[in-house]
């Protein structure tokens, strides 16, 4: 790891609301009659997924309850006998005296399947049960790689799942995925017509300039879109060649596999023959707000890494509701930062040559859009930052604004470095998505400076805005989010010092985050 990029523990980290956990997990020899379910766990269902790779790969999806939320999976094992995969799952009780809530949980776990022969198995987690068949060509997506030309698209009588391109040639090995959803998103809106006021249902959100439309967050009543064709090209958006194209299956889901390290277009054209019928008219709601009908997401793939995308899309037959509204509400701020008038500095996140992009296996930074885009791979306690090259700050107040990825959950994590006297050293002030704030001095040792502690005006979850400003006087720091003062601490080891951004997962395989702008106030 360069020391450019460091790795810090948040203490006092304990449960995820919500778990994906890619294992790969080797056959045991322990007997299926010892794997007795960890008490309090609750499977509810077992979803066997196959895809069409090469060799082919079968993941289980299990879905259920932990008792609480500061209990986690800590191991789990696979034994075949016969065809049957039996799988136990193993917890850890990650801190005590939480309250006995259920916590859903969902975890993904690889089967062994090589050598496997054709036929039906059965996958068993304590008692419930999936099954799956197997055969040498498996079912689900062909496996598609770059090429310099498009490949035919899958016939409308494919197999259920996504369906996906015939590539121009299979010869490379497996190397990174992208896998995506489209998805209706709703809205319910009431008068509006003839001058009548507007009444917005749930989900409904105002969009300053356009009107109301579907707020861009999946609901669990809002379904996914089938047969949209998507597109995929070579390089960043706009993209520079074709690479395949696939459509969405039944649940709205598509797969890009064995895929070359490097980035890519992920395009959705409304207007092209087939999606005109599914998705005209209407407007995008996810990952850009506008009135372009082409939705693009650039996605950088690793070797070995599966990267997620989300299109929304709002079905509505004139567009965004309500017309152009005259005037955006005027933000109910702090009076001090009302009264800081123009900033010193004020970056849009345009271009990197202020910015250390960070390029590590373990978290990334790059630019997409006029947005500078965070990516951590590697959940768990550490966070990853690069500092600015903007001047050392000492009395300021900082602000930025981060926009959240397709999911985001748990203790996912993102914002400031600030004080630092070097790229190892700094205050790190944070945002979870489960809507909490803390900050730590990291000075080789971690020192707590103030705990995750929730906070009303933090937006949590995938797909929202949150600006944290940071207001340093002297020893004292104060955290504003969204405008409104949330906490504050003290901390005397440094009086100035560089500042930069900081990121890190965890639960989210691949979390990222946007920065869209950073502005700064040198204080009187």
């Amino acid at each position: 790891m360069s020391p450019r990029l460091r790795k810090f523990l948040s203490l006092g980290w304990i449960g995820w609301m919500f778990m994906v956990l890619l294992w790969g997990c080797k056959p045991k020899t322990e007997a299926p009659s010892t794997f007795v379910a960890p008490a309090g766990v609750q499977v509810q269902s077992v979803e066997v997924v196959l895809r069409g790779s090469t060799p082919p790969q079968v993941s289980a999806i299990i879905r259920g309850n932990l008792p609480d939320p500061c209990t986690a999976f800590s191991d789990m094992q696979v034994v075949r006998q016969d065809n049957v995969f039996f799988v136990q799952l193993q917890t850890q009780a990650l801190s005590t005296g939480c309250p006995a809530t259920p916590t859903p949980f969902e975890i993904s776990v690889a089967l062994p399947v090589e050598g496997l022969t054709p036929g039906t198995y059965t996958v068993n987690v304590h008692g419930v049960t999936g099954t799956f068949v197997f055969a040498r060509e498996a079912q689900g997506p062909t496996a598609a790689r770059p090429s310099t030309a498009p490949a035919p698209a899958a016939s409308p009588g494919a197999p259920t799942g996504p369906v996906g391109a015939t590539p121009v040639a299979t010869t490379a090995p497996a190397k990174g995925t992208i896998t995506g959803l489209v998805w209706e998103d709703r809205c319910q809106m009431q008068g509006g017509e003839g001058g009548a006021p507007l009444t917005p249902g749930p989900n409904c959100r105002l969009y300053p300039g356009l009107g109301y439309a579907a707020d861009g967050q999946r609901q669990p009543d809002e379904p996914g879109l089938a047969d949209v064709s998507v597109q995929l090209w070579q390089g960043s958006c706009p993209g520079e060649a074709l690479v395949v194209q696939a459509h969405t299956d039944g649940q709205g889901r598509f797969t890009f596999a064995n895929l070359e390290p490097g980035a890519y277009c992920v395009v959705i054209d409304a207007t092209t023959s087939g999606n005109d019928r599914r998705l005209i008219p209407g407007v995008w709601t996810q990952p850009l707000v506008g009135e372009d009908e082409v939705a693009r997401q650039t996605v950088t793939v690793a070797a070995g890494t599966t990267r997620e995308v989300a299109f929304g899309r709002y079905l509505s037959a004139v567009g965004f509701v309500g017309g152009q509204p005259t005037a955006t509400p005027t933000l109910d701020i702090a009076p001090e930062l009302a009264s800081l008038g123009a900033p010193t500095m004020r970056d849009p996140m345009n271009s990197a040559a202020k910015w250390y992009m960070l390029d590590e296996a373990e978290a990334r930074f790059e630019m997409q859009d006029g947005r500078l885009v965070m990516y951590a791979y590697d959940p768990g306690y550490i966070n990853y930052w690069g500092l600015s090259a903007y001047p050392e700050l000492d009395d300021a107040y900082l602000q930025g604004t981060f926009i959240t990825g397709p999911t985001c959950q748990g203790r996912d994590r993102y914002g400031f470095i600030v004080r630092a006297p070097s790229p190892k050293y700094g205050v790190v002030v944070l945002l979870s998505c489960q809507g909490e704030y803390m900050a730590f001095r990291w000075d080789g040792e971690y020192h707590s400076l103030a705990p995750w502690t929730k906070a009303e005006p933090i937006r949590p979850g995938p797909n929202q805005t949150n600006q944290l400003g940071l207001w340093m006087e002297g020893s004292t720091f104060k955290i504003y989010v969204n405008g409104k003062l949330v906490g504050q601490f003290t901390d005397t080891t440094w009086a100035s010092g560089r500042f930069g951004l900081v990121v890190g997962s965890g639960s989210t395989v691949g979390f990222q985050v946007a920065v869209d702008e950073v502005m700064y106030w040198i204080l009187p």
